[in-house]
């Protein structure tokens, strides 16, 4: 198996260059750095939807938001332009738990082997254990269905025909990058999760997305109805995953070891 890393940088951002690069050493991991979008310098008009992103999340989306997006979309495109079977795309804030590389090769094993589950993505710093089902066990952690996406980009490995998918999606931005996998990979695609998480942001924040150009989100950018909408948001993406964990234990797939 081809697996190849990547990682997503700001130019402004040396010192996580090195932060990232040293662990990688560490662990004997070979990457390809992906120079990011810096939201400051985009043309929001021209790249996003925001009408788009205020109908769905009820505010305004942001302009590192919209950086984000577009480093991960380039980071696929990489990928997908090389001949590799996997990509781990990290962001440069990640920390790498010392069981990474074993638990990845083990995982991407896995659905290689289990083609027939037509798996997208697997995110690896992030999981939502009460909408997940075990499906696979390792000595340092436990691979599960998803059913409603783990929030969080700092890791995430994906397959060929799930970056296939993203890449073909020519739409403007609109909505924040994670909140985009959630809503794709909760309705009606394969996301898995890895339970303890192998990958841990730095300081709980990307410098990547909305707080790296100093533009918070703030009341000010959203709606009268954003909390309205968080709320039918959740309880659709729950009864989805709710959905989706009754036919995974009535229609159980076949699973390969």
């Amino acid at each position: 198996m081809k697996i190849k890393h990547y990682v997503i940088n700001l130019d402004r951002s040396p010192e996580r260059l090195s932060n990232i690069s040293a662990q990688c050493k560490k662990y004997n991991i070979d990457f390809v750095r992906i120079p990011a979008f810096d939201g400051s310098t985009l043309d929001l008009e021209k790249l996003a939807d925001d009408t788009a992103c205020r109908f769905e999340m009820g505010r305004s989306i942001q302009p590192g938001e919209v950086g984000c997006f577009l480093s991960h979309k380039k980071a696929l495109d990489a990928f997908l332009s090389s001949e590799d079977e996997f990509a781990v795309i990290l962001e440069d804030d990640a920390i790498l738990s010392k069981n990474f590389s074993k638990s990845v090769s083990d995982i991407c094993s896995f659905i290689d082997q289990n083609q027939q589950l037509n798996v997208f993505a697997v995110n690896l710093g992030a999981s939502d254990y009460k909408y997940s089902t075990p499906i696979k066990e390792y000595d340092h952690t436990t691979l599960l269905r998803a059913h409603r996406f783990p929030m969080l980009a700092t890791g995430i490995l994906w397959t060929r025909h799930g970056a296939t998918i993203i890449s073909r999606d020519g739409n403007k931005v609109r909505y924040p990058y994670d909140n985009y996998l959630r809503m794709l990979l909760t309705r009606g695609h394969m996301g898995l999760s890895a339970k303890p998480a192998l990958i841990f942001p730095a300081d709980g924040h990307s410098v990547i997305d909305s707080t790296s150009v100093g533009i918070k989100r703030s009341y000010k950018n959203r709606s009268n109805l954003y909390f309205f909408k968080k709320q039918i948001r959740i309880i659709k993406e729950k009864i989805i995953a709710i959905i989706s964990i009754l036919k995974w234990k009535f229609y159980p797939p076949q699973i390969n070891d």
